[in-house]
């Protein structure tokens, strides 16, 4: 099994004759900042709360995030895919050759027909759903913005989110109107409301759902909140 290494710097971290690395379990082994195998983490703390907006390119989620933390009483976090995407250096972003190492387009009249996510995309992810985890352990409420196009990473938050409460919310929207929302963005290669499309629907069971064509943010988030309440 690989293992992660962890830089552990113990003292200031300017005292470089302290520096040694470490698998992932040996840190936890060893107690290093009070981690301890078994240890739930930040125990004095009651679990977050994570609600899940999975729905297309183009469905409104991050839209819909913004309008959610404006409408809950207590603080939520937005964490994304774009969360640890633009936490890689700008020549992942910005240069295809690199950005081919995440994701992979096909196109087809400078469409993009298909998506494929490599490797290091997916083990992006996979952490992110772990840090979420993490955060929910903390004691923090988080608003999940996903496109769970890929059937492993429904399994996968089920697995990193298992004994957390989660609110599964499925972000509808019809697929000519999502289209249209990519082409007014102007900043978006068009494809990626229909790629997406008939995929990141499949095999999950919601909550609560909402269509994004027939509400506005404000009304949509009320409907999450409201379902947040009578969990």
């Amino acid at each position: 099994m690989t293992e992660i290494a962890i830089l552990v710097v113990a003292g200031a971290l300017w005292q470089k004759t302290m520096v040694r690395t470490m698998t992932a379990r040996a840190y936890v082994e060893s107690g290093v900042g009070g981690a301890r195998a078994g240890d739930p983490p930040c125990p004095s703390y009651p679990a977050g709360v994570i609600v899940l907006l999975n729905g297309g390119s183009s469905a409104g989620k991050t839209t819909l995030a913004k309008a959610l933390q404006d409408a809950l009483p207590t603080p939520y976090l937005v964490v994304g895919i774009d969360t640890v995407v633009f936490a890689l250096p700008h020549r992942y972003v910005n240069d295809p050759a690199h950005w081919r190492e995440v994701y992979r387009y096909r196109y087809e009249d400078g469409r993009i027909t298909g998506i494929t996510i490599e490797p290091y995309g997916d083990r992006l992810v996979r952490g992110m759903h772990r840090a979420v985890a993490g955060l929910a352990g903390c004691g923090l409420d988080v608003i999940v913005d996903h496109v769970l196009s890929e059937p492993g990473w429904r399994a996968d938050i089920d697995q990193a989110w298992a004994g957390l409460d989660v609110l599964r919310v499925g972000v509808l929207c019809p697929l000519d109107v999502a289209e249209e929302r990519e082409r007014a963005r102007g900043s978006r290669t068009l494809g990626w409301a229909r790629a997406h499309a008939d995929v990141v629907h499949q095999a999950i069971r919601y909550d609560v759902t909402v269509d994004t064509s027939l509400g506005s943010p404000a009304e949509c988030a009320k409907v999450i909140a409201e379902a947040l309440a009578a969990c």
